[in-house]
């Protein structure tokens, strides 16, 4: 997912990958990725760039995130020493 390629990364809220290695990584189709991504960025959530997405607003893509992110979120932490949980549900 777009939040936990972020989180990964460790730096900022700009993601340096293509539509087409998103659907990659992801195993969906490049349409259902564009099609996604639209959404999002009609919400004011993310811009784009070729090669790069940009999170504009992260807590409203994290609302919209599955609980499993926020659950591999939590357990990243605690294994890195953060006491604070992602996911409160």
């Amino acid at each position: 997912s777009i939040l936990e390629a972020l989180d990964r990364s460790g730096g900022g809220e700009r993601l340096r990958i293509t539509q087409e290695e998103l659907a990659q990584a992801l195993g969906v189709q490049r349409t259902t990725v564009t099609g996604v991504i639209g959404q999002l960025k009609s919400l004011g959530v993310v811009s784009l760039r070729r090669g790069v997405i940009e999170v504009i607003d992260r807590k409203e893509l994290e609302s919209r995130a599955c609980c499993c992110w926020r659950m591999i979120a939590d357990a990243r932490r605690e294994i890195l020493g953060s006491r604070q949980p992602v996911c409160s549900a």
